[in-house]
Order: structure tokens, then C-alpha cells, then sequence
């Protein structure tokens, strides 16, 4: 894991300031959803540590959000902690610690997924169906969705969507996707 200079821990706390998380533990994966209320775009590294009743390190895990908009929200799953086998390991609490830094407009291109036209309702196989449109006039290689399920005020489960292509305002329609009730 790398560890940030004092000069990065500043300038993540000064971010950090004006960025609201959630965290929900779902039955396989922790949910963490970020709202940047900062004025520009921001990367995440986000590491959870896992820790077991006597307060023993259990389970390490990171992830990463490469662009969260300014006035925007992004989401990340981080697995549960589990053994060599793939079983579920119980664990009695976790920390989630976020590193913050601003979005390098000479690496990455500003994120357009707030500007992005999205609507969802339940299907009737009991899932979700996402249409999403790029209004933007931009073209794009691809566009990735994080679809979280909540359930009496709580994600309980999410999926992560991508698609890849020639993704523009002619075509508008990114697609529909349905997504399987798995909670």
C-alpha cells in the first residue's frame, strides 16, 4: 500500500472536508458512496481494514475511484473479507480510510457522468432497468454505472456496468440494462 507524504494528507484533509460518505455493509460486499462538494473533479483510494472480535487486522482490501465530479456522487464496493477457499470470514467491525486528491486534467478527462441523462425504475421480473443518455455532444470510449440497491433507506447490494464504444450524443441511447434481483 502506499503511503501518502504529509503534503498529500494536507491536501486530502482539506478535501475530505467537503466530501459526504455513506457506508452500508450488504450481505457480500461493503457499499461506499461518496458526494464530492468540492469545486472540482477528485480521485479516491480508498483502503478498508477489517478487524475480527478481539480487535485482530483480519482482511485488507482497496479501491479506487479515478473521477468523482465536482456537485456529483461516485460509488465502490469493497469485498468482504473471505479465506484462501473463496468462505466468508466474520468480522465485528471495519475502517474505511479515503485518500482524496484533485482530478489531474493532463491524465484524466473532467467527468461528464453528472451531466448524463439517467433513469431507472423496477422491472417485471423484479430487477432494475437503467436507460442512460449522453446529451453532452461529447463522444466517449466508454461509460461505466454503478447501480445500488436500497431497501428501507439501506444499499443492501450494487453491480457495476460498463459499456465500451463509440459512445455520442447521435446514438444517445447507451442501452438498457436489467439487472437481476440478487438480495
Amino acid at each position: 500500500r502506499y503511503l501518502p507524504t504529509a503534503e498529500e494528507k494536507a491536501a486530502s484533509s482539506e478535501l475530505m472536508e467537503n466530501i459526504v460518505q455513506q457506508d452500508y455493509a450488504a450481505s457480500r460486499n461493503l457499499i461506499l458512496i461518496y458526494e464530492n462538494k468540492n469545486t472540482q473533479d477528485i480521485q479516491l483510494e480508498i483502503t478498508v481494514t477489517y478487524y475480527d472480535e478481539n480487535d485482530n487486522l483480519l482482511f485488507l482490501r482497496n479501491n479506487y475511484i479515478w473521477s468523482c465530479p465536482a456537485g456529483g456522487k461516485a460509488a465502490a464496493e469493497v469485498t468482504l473479507p473471505y479465506d484462501k477457499d473463496y468462505n466468508d470470514i466474520p468480522y465485528s467491525r471495519y475502517e474505511v480510510d479515503t485518500i482524496a486528491r484533485k482530478t489531474d486534467p493532463q491524465y484524466y478527462t473532467p467527468n461528464y457522468g453528472k451531466d448524463f441523462q439517467i433513469k431507472s425504475n423496477q422491472g417485471l421480473q423484479g430487477g432494475v432497468i437503467a436507460s442512460i443518455k449522453n446529451p453532452t455532444g461529447k463522444t466517449f470510449d466508454s461509460v461505466e454505472l454503478m447501480c445500488v440497491y436500497f431497501k428501507d433507506g439501506a444499499a443492501v447490494g450494487s453491480i457495476q456496468l460498463s459499456r465500451q464504444g463509440n459512445i455520442h450524443s447521435r446514438t444517445a441511447e447507451l442501452g438498457y440494462y436489467v439487472v437481476r434481483r440478487r438480495w
